[in-house]
């Protein structure tokens, strides 16, 4: 029982600090002990030896940092060629491929005064940060530590706004792959003393200007919201084991994962406690243990090889890859930035292939459904999804193996639609209600860790589908079970959805703003015009890289141009307006198209810019209609979003070029939803029961399923 209901520690939650310097040998490091500063004798091969046994054990990821003997006021050796992080990160990447290296990017180890940041002086005299100077600098020093290798670079300086200075900065050289995890929650703690001797910092005095207060949450709470805002993928919250409810406040958020460093001198404080008592194992586990507990997901900790080595099960030790989810830059690409497709279709691949097997804990834990529960399942629900039993049935019934297309005429379905709704008002209104608590549910992403044996997959193949299995895998896997497998895929759809959503929460304000400056310069042109929005922006069916879909609507009248002309006015307009930028009119199209780019800010919003003399315009009619599916339709949005940035990733996204339309691709969706008869929304009751065909897309029954009831949320996942 205690296994079902304990949290518990696993390699891929642990990221291992590791001390480099240029010098022959290996030298200890007091307070500390048994961690040592790394040498480069023989090419640092006693480290690759040392890294090489941890990683046998389940070891996926390390943290650098530089301990130089030239230190000067700018930190010059922060990002030099010859620094020892960067020689030991190009020897990690060669010998150790599987290692996901993280650099801690500051410079209070390179300066002569072991502050965080450049000095300047004050009027009235006094030395004090340079925060503009500091936060270019920093960039620099990321963009260094990128092109060098690394996967992820770590600020751990407290400048403000220098998540978003990096994340420009690795953006413009084409490094939009490499995260950001953020130290957002650094207080100004006693408990650095081991590690300032680690680095050789000659710092004196405090860092209380620009560290947290110890006693402050809000200060956290802040930091948070812009290192976000500013594109961090995973924040830290250092130290951990004193600040547990700092942890549980950011975890709750769900918005990205938090890391607890067990910073030096906590790490002290715990051995020496374990070494007096005879307690290590014991007082080791329960402190990590409780970190877990408080909603940490990843673990920086110098008790990294003790764990390896004497508290990990043999499950936990095993050197299988977790089944993480999207990364980053799929909601602003819709491609991995390993280079391939996200890792939930190669979890359907692999699934629909029979090649993904699951273990017992991820059957066996589960719950007995009760008869109310498995009369509810349709038979196909239960069943293993190659099953060829004929005598099996479906639901619903097909009438031919091959899926066919039954087309309706849009006005029959529409009057169709008002005919159900006038007599479902009461059933309509009660979708609303569950659509809106759905869409406003906020699922926890936080293990949305960057696999660190992915990490080095950066050419077209992607990993084996057997590789990509549960976080904790047994010693002996059994064939999958398609209810665990539902979960899964489930959870890794509404995971996808919830960082789409992350993204789109900064984009929407930026999108309304472009939108009102637009509708302010055509207003000015053409005082009878309106810019109205639609298109999937408008119906919150929209990726992050989408473009905003905009129609000038004018009154049907004698002295309006011609659509073509409009678009050369409005063109030459926003030439001369600061905002506009990438202006390209597509004369060829069937309908003339005015592209732009809203450029004020850091996250451009592409817009694309049509005109109409008649107020009916197919695309605002549309709109309408597609809210109300979605709003009637739980699952619609979810499985819109996945397949289009799937297809996205195929290049298939754009009609002019033989692919799907986001419009097509929605009536496909609805369609589907309403041949498999699992949402009972007030538009279907009314549809003829008879099945002409359906689409055979698993992933999409496998979700509809899970949204509607088919399983239980509160199964465990593994």
């Amino acid at each position: 029982m205690r296994a079902w209901t304990e949290p518990t520690l696993h390699g891929s939650q642990l990221i291992y600090p590791l001390f480099i310097t240029a010098r022959p040998d290996d030298n200890p490091i007091r307070g500390l002990e048994p961690n040592v500063q790394w040498g480069n004798r023989n090419n640092y091969a006693t480290l690759v030896a040392h890294l090489d046994g941890l990683v046998a054990k389940g070891l996926r990821s390390v943290m650098l940092f530089g301990v130089v003997d030239n230190k000067d006021a700018e930190g010059c050796m922060a990002d030099d060629p010859s620094t020892p992080v960067m020689e030991v990160m190009k020897v990690l990447r060669t010998e150790l491929p599987s290692l996901l290296v993280a650099c801690d990017v500051c410079m209070c180890e390179y300066t002569d005064h072991g502050h965080c940041g450049l000095l300047r002086t004050s009027l009235d005299g006094e030395e004090i940060i340079d925060n503009a100077a500091t936060v270019a600098r920093l960039g620099d020093i990321a963009l260094a530590y990128a092109k060098a290798g690394a996967h992820m670079v770590c600020p751990s300086d407290m400048m403000d706004n220098r998540i978003g200075v990096i994340r420009s900065t690795l953006n413009q050289h084409g490094f939009a792959h490499v995260s950001i995890m953020a130290y957002t929650s650094k207080k100004a703690s006693c408990m650095y003393a081991p590690f300032r001797d680690a680095v050789e910092s000659t710092f004196k005095g405090d860092r209380k200007r620009y560290q947290h207060p110890v006693g402050s949450v809000s200060h956290a709470l802040l930091a948070y919201d812009r290192d976000v805002a500013e594109g961090a993928d995973t924040v830290i919250v250092k130290p951990s084991l004193f600040y547990a409810d700092i942890v549980r406040t950011l975890s709750d958020k769900k918005l990205v994962p938090v890391a607890c460093y067990v910073v030096s001198g906590e790490y002290k404080m715990l051995k020496d406690y374990g070494d007096s008592t005879g307690s290590m194992d014991a007082v080791v586990r329960e402190a990590h243990l409780s970190l877990v507990r408080a909603g940490g997901s990843i673990l920086i900790t110098y008790f990294t090889p003790f764990i390896l080595e004497r508290l990990l099960d043999g499950a936990s030790k095993s050197s299988a890859l977790p089944m993480d989810s999207m990364c980053r830059e799929f909601t602003e690409t819709g491609t991995c930035k390993y280079g391939y497709r996200c890792k939930m279709l190669h979890v359907i691949d692999g699934i629909l292939n029979g090649d993904v097997r699951v273990h017992p804990s991820a059957t066996q834990q589960k719950r007995p459904p009760s008869p109310e529960h498995s009369a509810r399942v349709p038979a196909h629900a239960s069943r293993p999804l190659h099953s060829t039993d004929s005598n099996q049935t479906h639901s619903p019934p097909l009438k031919s193996s091959q899926p066919t297309v039954r087309a309706k005429s849009h006005s029959s379905d529409l009057k169709q639609h008002q005919h159900s709704h006038k007599h479902n008002r009461s059933s309509k209104q009660r979708l609303r209600s569950k659509s809106t608590c759905d869409n406003n549910r906020c699922h926890n992403v936080g293990h949305h860790r960057h696999n660190a044996s992915s990490s080095n997959n950066q050419d077209d193949n992607p990993p084996a589908a057997d590789e990509l299995i549960p976080p904790v895998p047994p010693p002996n896997n059994l064939p999958f079970n398609d209810s665990t497998m539902h979960r899964w895929l489930s959870h890794e759809i509404e995971t996808c959805v919830d960082r789409v959503d992350v993204t789109m929460h900064l984009l929407r304000d930026k999108q309304r703003r472009a939108t009102a400056a637009l509708n302010r310069l055509v207003q000015d042109l053409y005082p009878a015009s309106q810019v109205e929005v639609y298109g999937s922006t408008y119906t919150q069916l929209c990726l992050p890289h989408s473009d905003v879909d905009c129609v000038i609507v004018l009154p049907t009248t004698d002295g309006i141009p011609c659509p073509i002309d409009m678009l050369e006015t409005v063109m030459t307009a926003l030439g001369a307006c600061p905002w506009a930028g990438h202006l390209e009119l597509v004369r060829s199209a069937r309908i003339p198209i005015l592209k732009l780019q809203f450029v004020k800010g850091k996250l451009p919003v592409k817009m694309d810019i049509t005109c109409s003399h008649s107020p009916g315009h197919s695309g605002i009619e549309a709109r309408t209609l597609v809210d109300e599916y979605r709003l009637a339709m739980p699952a619609l949005r979810p499985l819109v979003l996945v397949l289009k940035a799937h297809l996205h990733a195929q290049g298939l996204n754009a009609s002019y070029s033989g692919g799907l339309s986001s419009y097509a691709l929605v009536v496909l969706v609805v369609r589907f939803l309403q041949f498999q008869g699992d949402v009972h929304s007030a538009f279907m009751e009314e549809l003829e029961p008879q099945y002409d065909g359906v689409y055979d897309m698993q992933p999409c029954m496998i979700y509809t399923f899970f949204r509607n009831g088919r399983l239980s949320r509160r199964d465990d996942m593994s």
